[in-house]
């Protein structure tokens, strides 16, 4: 849980449960709380109700090429295409 406290910001932190009910509420103050997860139950859930949602394997390309140099970097016709925008708008 990780809001900042008063007067940062309002703080109120909140973990939940599965199936959405609430487990540990922070007030506004500073402090530590715990969330105790039942993980087993957890693991049931994402099998049952939402396998695999999250995640999108085709969406990683370069990302996970671990021969990638930079795979955030644009492609040539990327950065061409911006240039000429760029000349365009001048």
């Amino acid at each position: 849980m990780t809001n900042y406290a008063a007067p940062q910001l309002d703080g109120r932190s909140v973990a939940f449960d599965v199936d959405g009910a609430t487990l540990v509420q922070a007030g506004p103050e500073e402090g530590v709380f715990v969330a105790t997860f039942d993980l087993e139950r957890i693991r049931r859930w994402r099998v049952a109700e939402r396998p695999n949602v999250w995640r999108r394997p085709e969406v990683y390309g370069s990302l996970a090429n671990p021969q990638a140099t930079d795979p955030i970097a644009k492609s040539r016709a990327e950065t061409i295409a911006d240039e000429i925008r760029r000349r365009d708008v001048e």
